[in-house]
């Protein structure tokens, strides 16, 4: 009876997992959202990403700490590809920002919408999101059946959580400085956004939610991402 008391590691990690993929799968279906709601729920997926990420500190300082003597190859990929879906995640809300004609607006800053290059690598970073999201489901899918299995549950992920604010509030200001890090490679390496080209589109009127087109988009995307893990999976048990 205790133990309803309070959240557990795995209950925690489970809801910050289908926060983050229901978010991200709102976020590549525009159709269905409507622009506006696009941008807010782009921008907002980063506070479960953070909270993922600080939750599962340890674990990312221990794999950082043995990643070049005693790491195993799976495990080497797995920590790279958390790295790489972090920083995709940071730029995707970063130059969603920059080419924003909602929430920019709204808060008073300069968008950039018509910025060619930000808006061409916003589309592709969509793409490379995907990917990284159905190997990172890939590489944790013993983890997923975990949360729905008991045989397959770890005993530690049923552990009380104990929040240290001060652990907290390290982590988060080591995220923060490493998110301006990416942002400002990001500006570095595309250039500074500028409307170079004439973009004679309204893409509030454009991206008008409908169900049909919008429950369509939504499944094909959904379909891409479980592909995409399926197999991994498969590619997985050979290579790793």
């Amino acid at each position: 009876m205790q133990n309803k008391k309070y959240f557990t590691r795995r209950k925690l990690v489970l809801i910050l997992d289908i926060v983050l993929f229901l978010s991200f799968m709102l976020c590549l279906s525009p159709r269905l959202t409507g622009l506006p709601l696009h941008e807010i729920v782009g921008v907002f997926i980063i506070i479960p990403a953070v909270t993922h990420v600080i939750v599962e500190w340890k674990w990312l300082a221990n794999y950082i700490k043995r990643f070049i003597a005693r790491a195993k190859a799976r495990d080497r990929v797995n920590l790279v590809l958390n790295v790489a879906l972090f920083i995709a995640i940071i730029f995707q809300v970063f130059s969603g920002l920059v080419i924003s004609k909602v929430l920019a607006p709204f808060m008073g800053w300069r968008s950039y919408n018509q910025a060619l290059s930000w808006r061409y690598w916003h589309n592709q970073g969509s793409t490379i999101t995907m990917f990284l999201t159905g190997f990172h489901l890939a590489l944790s899918w013993k983890q997923v059946r975990s949360y729905f299995i008991k045989k397959f549950r770890p005993a530690a992920s049923n552990k009380r959580i104990n929040i240290r604010y001060r652990s907290v509030l390290r982590s988060l200001a080591i995220l923060l400085a490493l998110s301006g890090i990416i942002s400002a490679i990001a500006f570095m390496l595309i250039g500074p956004p500028v409307n170079t080209y004439r973009y004679h589109f309204d893409d509030i009127s454009r991206f008008m939610p409908t169900f049909g087109h919008g429950f369509l988009q939504l499944f094909g995307e959904t379909f891409f991402v479980l592909t995409t893990a399926f197999v991994a999976i498969r590619w997985l048990k050979v290579r790793l």
